[in-house]
């Protein structure tokens, strides 16, 4: 979950859920978001993209690896402005089956307004 960042405003609530086809944040706010990645542990963010209501962008990644991900919103529409950051390992299943550590994985990152 986000953590507001101070000033006037009410809570955004952003909120980011993975899922096995990507990840899907919610936010109360209908300011646009901005999402950086990671390609791992000690490595830098890079901006990836920014996101409004409906929008959502692919990226492929590999299974196996641990993936840092931000994700800022400013205020604007009586919101604060808010950012939060987290970590996941994506894997995949064929049939019951777990492919190998390092194979190609697509998946979304998308944006919902409640």
């Amino acid at each position: 979950m986000g953590q507001p960042v101070p000033g006037p405003g009410r809570s955004p609530q952003l909120e980011a859920f993975a899922y096995t086809t990507g990840v899907v944040i919610r936010s109360y706010s209908p300011m646009p978001v901005q999402v950086a990645v990671s390609n791992g542990y000690g490595s830098t963010f890079s901006s990836f993209a920014t996101l409004r209501n409906g929008q959502s962008v692919s990226q492929s990644l590999l299974t196996g690896k641990r993936y840092g991900y931000c994700f800022t919103q400013g205020s604007g529409g009586g919101f604060l402005g808010t950012r939060g950051c987290g970590t996941n390992t994506w894997s995949e299943y064929v049939n019951g089956v777990e492919t190998p550590n390092g194979t190609p994985l697509t998946t979304s990152v998308s944006v919902k307004i409640w």
